[in-house]
């Protein structure tokens, strides 16, 4: 589906900016997740935490307008340096 996706995320280019210039699957919807959960031993030593401390967890998928995922990700937060912001509605 993506021939040249390898080459361009070498090249450290984002995955919007690719999809953008390249191919038909511009993002129209997201779908998130955000929940709490206890560190895993790789997050531990990444995220400088001691065990069993508790992360938080952002999941999401990006969708096209033919239904299609252009993007899955996960972000593990620190939980003690984080400011969560919520806005619902339109501007």
């Amino acid at each position: 589906m993506f021939p040249d996706l390898g080459p361009d995320l070498v090249a450290g280019k984002r995955m919007l900016d690719i999809l953008a210039n390249k191919y038909p699957y511009l993002p129209q919807r997201m779908f998130a997740r955000l929940f709490v959960r206890q560190t895993r031993s790789e997050e531990m030593r990444l995220l400088d935490l001691p065990r069993h401390t508790p992360v938080i967890v952002i999941s999401s998928r990006l969708i096209s307008r033919s239904g299609n995922v252009c993007e899955i990700s996960t972000a593990v937060l620190r939980s003690d340096l984080v400011s969560l912001g919520l806005d619902s509605g339109r501007s």
